[in-house]
């Protein structure tokens, strides 16, 4: 009972970290994204 309890607790805190993991990996694509187009821009002109 408590070995099944504690797989439990510890899938929950896997898809938590999955959540924030994936969450970091978005922000810091958009801040990429946003510095290469701003890059982009300024080559432009």
């Amino acid at each position: 009972m408590s070995i099944k309890t504690w797989q439990e607790d510890r899938a929950e805190m896997l898809r938590e970290d999955r959540r924030e993991w994936l969450l970091v990996v978005a922000i810091s694509l958009a801040v990429l994204a946003s510095g290469a187009l701003l890059a982009y821009l300024v080559q432009g002109k």
